[in-house]
């Protein structure tokens, strides 16, 4: 992780060295622009970013894993409903989503539940919002179609999934645990631990 740390600084030291290299330079113009734009991409995304991995943190160390499953494995539509309201009070990254499906499958969730969580939980959490209205400038009718649409496809997959039975059969315990963000896929827990 630190050779990944030094790159992405090096990364940003190196732009920032081209912009003020190039400032002021005719010749340089369409590439002061393109320094320009990828310098106000990262400063605008990267206090979101900071906030989604705080958030996500913090509510990995303050609630367990049974804790959420109890609201989840009641009735279809009680386990879909909790789903939604667990994607938008818990924030997961699309990276971690497939090992908390995993992880949520392993636990006896029905897939239709955990297939929501896993699609809704990247689309509908508090950061992705703010997020998502700070890139459109305040235009609310977009935020809310991306709420409205997006809730609409990840249910209507959820929904298609309703008969399937071969991953609630599958024991995600036995197989070679995979990492993605840090967690591992079978336990949900930090990698190694």
């Amino acid at each position: 992780t630190s050779l990944v740390r030094f790159f992405v600084l090096f990364l940003c030291l190196a732009g920032l060295y081209g912009f003020f290299a190039t400032a002021g330079d005719p010749d340089y113009d369409s590439l002061n622009t393109v320094l320009t734009y990828s310098m106000a991409t990262l400063l605008q995304g990267l206090p979101f970013l900071v906030l989604g991995i705080l958030c996500s943190s913090a509510l990995q160390l303050f609630l367990s894993a049974s804790f959420i499953e109890t609201f989840l494995r009641g009735n279809l539509l009680q386990g879909m409903v909790s789903a939604l309201v667990g994607a938008v009070l818990f924030p997961v990254c699309d990276c971690a989503a497939i090992p908390v499906f995993r992880g949520l499958v392993s636990r006896k969730v029905p897939v239709p539940t955990a297939m929501l969580f896993m699609l809704a939980g990247p689309l509908l959490n508090p950061i992705v919002i703010l997020s998502t209205y700070y890139a459109f400038m305040g235009v609310n009718s977009v935020v809310l179609a991306r709420l409205v649409l997006g809730t609409v496809a990840a249910v209507t997959v959820s929904l298609s999934f309703l008969g399937y039975k071969g991953l609630e059969r599958e024991d995600f315990r036995q197989q070679v645990p995979l990492e993605f963000c840090g967690f591992d896929a079978t336990s949900g827990a930090p990698y190694g631990k």
